[in-house]
């Protein structure tokens, strides 16, 4: 695996679903991640919820993969982190794909990233912390550095 990427969910309705503004995030922030893991192999899971599962359709169709679901990747106030677990899911496929991207929420966008960086690497070189709905944290595997990809919605 070379590139990790997390990825929160794009904005949501009270269907829970993706409004209009989360498929436009989600299609932008697509089209950034394209021109960093372009070329590469990818693997796309995904938390249950279906404001995740839409965003990760966006991503499958826009880099011609399936997504597949991940119940532990659904984190709220009823379903709690397992980073141990999300760590395994990823080390269990790194040898499978260039890229692994994981279509999940807050609680896993801002906390995960490091967590693997420092199992992983021990250290890994980035600024800032937070992400926002349609953002992504892409993890360089080799580079062991840490990007946030914000594409500018208007």
């Amino acid at each position: 695996m070379k590139k990790l990427v997390i990825v929160r969910h794009g904005a949501y309705g009270p269907s829970e679903g993706l409004n209009d503004i989360g498929k436009q995030q989600i299609r932008l922030l697509g089209e950034q991640l394209g021109n960093i893991i372009s070329g590469d192999s990818i693997m796309i899971f995904t938390s249950t919820a279906e404001r995740a599962h839409q965003s990760a359709e966006i991503l499958g169709k826009i880099f011609g993969v399936k997504n597949q679901l991940c119940e532990f990747l659904h984190s709220d106030c009823e379903h709690k982190e397992d980073h141990q677990k999300v760590l395994e899911l990823v080390c269990t496929h790194k040898d499978s794909a260039d890229v692994v991207i994981l279509v999940t929420h807050l609680e896993y966008g801002e906390n995960f990233p490091l967590y693997f960086a420092m199992r992983e690497f021990g250290e890994v070189h980035f600024s800032g912390f937070g992400i926002k709905q349609g953002q992504a944290w892409v993890i360089d595997c080799q580079a062991k550095d840490m990007t946030l990809v914000a594409p500018d919605f208007r």
